[in-house]
């Protein structure tokens, strides 16, 4: 404060500024930033696990608790939104510098960093609209909101929400781009390569009901990277079995963190823990006692090693499920049955697996849907699927809480699958709140 003339330094502002390829991976592989702190209210929301009337007052987030049972308070906090978008503006931070560089010098690091900067941007852009929009349903996705499309580092630009289908096109769009640029392997754990791509073009195709488009991207990433852990080499009694970036996973993300999801809070749903059957591994590796009540368990099964932030990225086990639903969906019953079996395989006490060989249509996506249940549990996919299955009948399913003697119930296809936007994002940024 007592310096003279302190006020009068001009830094060189260059220095501050993005202009090179060494800038733009530097900005891409930061961990923190880029793979964290997505938005986490659709796993909140959604009924892989519960909340005892304590626990649920103990929730320090008050967002988060009007979540859980599905109240349409406004929500205050905006960190998971902006911490999303902070993503999106940092890619097309990236994609600025790289237009403004000659892509035949050092061309293969050119390449790299353009399908990263276009494959985060898609990501985060996907995470928003799984979480913030309706289900996709194609007769009416151009008249559904989606998300603001922010495609520059301008934070001044006034951006309303596009339509729900221009947003899964720019999603697709950047991914089909991605994975032109990306190089098949990739060093660096948190930064995507053309397997990431594939895998979650088959992610957001499954969204869409395009079973077979999905089945084609899952297909092409598996035709790259098909490598599942045996669960019988991991430690059952371990409080967390699985490493971060292990061998299954594609790409890592996680949700930004909540008390619902801790250890000593999360309770998880009773009926789908005592689904597991006998020989079934993942009950013990997924799920411990509860710390705070033993007549329940809590989640330990995340792909990240940690509690609090489920993890959300992509795997080849969820592939394995995609290309197995939409080969049943197709008429590929040989490939669909095939593609369970080499994953539950895995899955189960070695020797005491027996093969599925289901001939019946239905019957064999129903039971692969009650296996992706079971698989990806605390994986940020079951909101997402609640979304679209909904609109078939046979698979429609209301959710219920009960606090306190008060019950809640969402139904089906009801409006408050879209989540709510941060009040900050209505009043600031001037966008139209979901409709209730």
């Amino acid at each position: 404060m007592s310096c003279q003339g302190y006020l009068d330094y001009k830094p060189n502002i260059k220095m501050a500024i993005p202009s090179t390829l060494e800038d733009a991976e530097l900005l891409l592989s930061n961990y923190s930033e880029m793979n964290t702190g997505y938005p986490n209210q659709g796993e909140i929301a959604s009924d892989d696990y519960f909340l005892s009337y304590d626990n649920w007052l103990s929730i320090s987030e008050i967002d988060d608790r009007n979540i859980y049972c599905w109240n349409n308070e406004p929500l205050t906090n905006a960190m998971p939104w902006q911490s999303t978008y902070k993503v999106v503006y940092i890619a097309n931070q990236v994609i600025q510098v790289l237009d403004k560089l000659d892509p035949k010098v050092n061309a293969q690091k050119w390449r790299q960093m353009n399908g990263a900067a276009h494959f985060f941007r898609a990501f985060a852009f996907h995470q928003l609209l799984s979480v913030y929009t309706v289900p996709y349903k194609k007769e009416s996705a151009s008249a559904e909101l989606g998300i603001p499309m922010r495609l520059t580092p301008n934070i001044d630009e006034v951006m309303p929400r596009a339509s729900q289908a221009t947003s899964y096109e720019q999603v697709i769009l950047d991914l089909k781009l991605a994975a032109g640029n990306l190089p098949v392997h990739n060093v660096v754990k948190g930064m995507p390569n053309k397997d990431a791509a594939f895998a979650n073009l088959a992610r957001a195709y499954l969204d869409m009901q395009e079973y077979e488009l999905a089945y084609r991207y899952a297909d092409s990433a598996l035709k790259e990277n098909a490598v599942l852990w045996d669960f019988n080499d991991l430690d059952m009694d371990a409080d967390l079995p699985f490493i971060r970036f292990g061998k299954e996973v594609i790409f890592p993300a996680t949700v930004q963190f909540s008390d619902a999801f801790g250890e000593f809070y999360c309770y998880m749903d009773s009926t789908l823990v005592n689904s597991y059957q006998q020989n079934d591994l993942r009950k013990k590796l997924f799920f411990k006692p509860s710390p705070s009540d033993p007549n329940y368990y809590t989640f330990k099964g995340s792909y990240d090693n940690s509690y609090g932030s489920p993890f959300v990225g992509l795997t080849t086990s969820e592939l394995y499920l995609i290309r197995a639903e939409c080969a049943a969906r197709t008429g590929r019953l040989d490939k669909a049955n095939d593609d369970i079996n080499t994953l539950l395989v895995t899955r189960w006490v070695k020797g005491t697996y027996r093969a599925v060989d289901e001939r019946d249509p239905a019957t064999l996506l129903t039971y692969i849907l009650d296996q992706r249940r079971k698989e990806m549990v605390f994986g940020g996919l079951r909101w997402t699927d609640l979304k679209p299955l909904n609109l078939e009948p046979k698979f429609e399913t209301t959710l219920t809480r009960n606090l306190n003697g008060t019950v809640y119930r969402l139904q089906p296809n009801s409006l408050s699958y879209g989540i709510l936007l941060p009040l900050s994002a209505i009043n600031v940024g001037g966008l139209v709140q979901n409709k209730r």
